[in-house]
């Protein structure tokens, strides 16, 4: 999966948002399902009238928003507008967004701020949870082809069926790197070089191997 370059992508001065993959993505809370589908017929409104539509997910406290400009792939001007009139729209209706997750693969290592709703999916982590990734989950470094350094994590699941965690991975910005050992495990990549290998662990935690392909 292709990322955009820094030099490219419009600068997001929007606190309710959070960038995820090509795409900006807020979430919003809502105290009952009948106010997010309060907000959900304003935010209809407002893409209509914008002629720009974002991809919305209504749940039952909480209404999640994706913007992206299909035509060219990526985040553009109609996007931030559209953010903003939506956040205009949210404190109207007396919501507030969620803060993005603090994460870190260790003490030293923060999450890149691109990839916080990717890691918040693949490991099921609350939105706006302070989480270090290592403290549950086994991490190992690697060595990119440019000399850097990244971050392999082993997500093992047992409530959640290992492949729908991977769909949420993916539709959160993700990318699949390998799925020939599926569905005992799948290799997962962030878009900033740093991988989650995503495995059923009904039946214990299967090794995390030093030898995986590098991250695309």
């Amino acid at each position: 999966m292709s990322s955009q370059s820094s030099d490219d992508r419009p600068a997001l001065d929007l606190p309710d948002w959070n960038r995820a993959g090509t795409a900006i993505v807020a979430t919003f809370s809502t105290d009952d399902f009948a106010a997010g589908v309060r907000f959900v017929q304003a935010i209809g409104e407002a893409a209509d009238r914008a002629n720009h539509h974002p991809d919305v997910d209504l749940r039952f406290d909480h209404v999640t928003v994706r913007s992206v400009s299909h035509d060219v792939g990526k985040v553009t001007d109609r996007d931030l507008d559209l953010a903003r009139t939506i956040s205009g729209l949210a404190r109207e209706q007396g919501l507030s967004a969620q803060g993005a997750a603090d994460l870190r693969f260790a003490d030293d290592a923060p999450v890149p701020p691109g990839s916080v709703q990717f890691w918040t999916a693949v490991a099921g982590i609350e939105p706006g949870a302070s989480v270090d990734l290592s403290t549950d989950h086994q991490t190992v470094t690697f060595t990119d082809d440019a000399g850097q350094t990244r971050y392999r994590v082993n997500v093992p699941t047992v409530d959640t069926p290992s492949g729908d965690r991977v769909r949420a991975a993916l539709d959160a910005g993700g990318s699949l790197l390998d799925d020939s050992r599926a569905p005992d495990w799948w290799l997962l990549g962030d878009g900033a070089g740093n991988q989650a290998r995503v495995c059923d662990a009904t039946d214990g935690i299967p090794p995390l191997a030093q030898d995986l392909p590098l991250a695309r």
